[in-house]
Formats: structure tokens, sequence, C-alpha cells
């Protein structure tokens, strides 16, 4: 199991059990991560949806600016702008192993962010990265996004220290498909983990607010 078993329920249920691959990695220990808990409001939802993309795409030209590991992936009939942003590079390697990693915990969810984000993000990373100042701009996007999300999105919304706080590595790893999963919850996805999370979510501020 990626993290700890989830806490059991009066009747010997776990928060997730029975909501099928994916429930795992939404809970740690005897509470849900602190991630999850924009499932329930609007803004920090739409926060955290708008604004973790681009701190993976800044990340991705500054790994872009490498250089090419080789000539452009793309067809020879491709048109000049797409022939020059399909450059192996490692941007790509580092947007593969995410899918992978994200495939193998919600296979459904991992696909579908490989082709709906990992992919475009690549193109537009490799495209971005041959601008002159490209490190300065994604330096830029970067601290803003960064900004945004602990100001706005955790200190005035949600009113909590971000997940990397308490638990660094999960948060950079999963923060892409966190914010995935809750436009996916928004569109449908899932019906059983987005109920099981948001009893986990309500669980877990009831337990805050007693403190």
């Amino acid at each position: 199991r990626l993290l700890p078993r989830p806490p059991r329920q009066p009747g010997g249920r776990g928060v997730g059990e029975g909501a099928g691959c994916g429930a795992r990695f939404f809970s740690g220990g005897d509470r849900v991560l602190p991630s999850t808990a924009s499932t329930l409001p609007r803004a920090p939802e739409i926060v955290h949806l708008f604004f973790v993309p681009p701190l993976m795409l800044t990340v991705a030209v500054w790994l872009a600016r490498l250089g090419p590991w080789g000539p452009s992936l793309a067809p020879a009939s491709a048109p000049p702008l797409l022939a020059a942003a399909a450059l192996p590079n490692a941007a790509l390697a580092g947007f593969a192993a995410y899918v992978a990693y994200y495939t193998a915990l919600d296979p459904g969810a991992g696909l579908a962010w490989g082709a709906c984000v990992a992919l475009p993000s690549w193109l537009a990373a490799t495209a971005w990265a041959s601008r002159p100042h490209a490190a300065l701009e994604a330096l830029a996007v970067h601290l803003a996004s960064w900004a945004v999300q602990v100001g706005v999105g955790h200190a005035l919304l949600e009113k909590r220290r971000p997940a990397l706080v308490d638990a660094l590595s999960q948060s950079l790893v999963l923060a892409g498909l966190f914010a995935w999963f809750e436009l996916l919850f928004a569109l449908g996805y899932r019906p059983a983990l987005r109920a099981a999370v948001d009893a986990g979510v309500a669980r877990d501020r009831r337990r805050r607010g007693a403190k």
C-alpha cells in the first residue's frame, strides 16, 4: 500500500474502502491528507486546479533547458512548431515517470492526466524553453503560483497550513493528481471514491474543530 491503512469506521469499514483503486492515496494514517481538504469548498478547489499545473510546467521548462536528447519525435509531416517542441528531453522523462506512477494508482485518472496534462505540458515547456529568458520567466510564474496557493488557497480560504508542511515528498509527487481528481470529481468521475473522500474530509474537519 502506498500509505498506511485508513482508520476503520463503526461497522468495520475504513475510509475509502469499497471505493476501489485510488482510495489509498487519499488517506494517511488516522486522518485525510491536507491536500484533500479542498474537495468540499469550491474556492480552494479552483485555486489548486489552476495553480498546481503551472508549478509542474515551470519545472519542466527548467528541465527542457538542459537540452534535447535526440531528434524530434514528431512525424516528418508535423508542423514546424510541433516538430520543434516534440524533443526528447528531461522534461519528457519527468512527465513519463509521473504518468506511470499516477496510472499505477488509478489507471483511468492517470492515463487521462497523461493525455490532457502531461503531453501538452511537455510540448509547451519545450517550446517555452527556447525563449532567451525562459528560465527567469518560469521562475516568476513558479513563485507566483506558490504565492497564490499558500497565501490565498491555504492561508485565506482553507485557513490551514499547506500539505507539504506535513508530508513534503507526498505533496510534491501527488499534487498534480490531487488537482486532477478535483476536476474529475466535478465531472462525475468515481462517485463512490468522492463520497468516501468527502466523508473523510468532514470527519477530519470535525476533529480539528474540536481541538
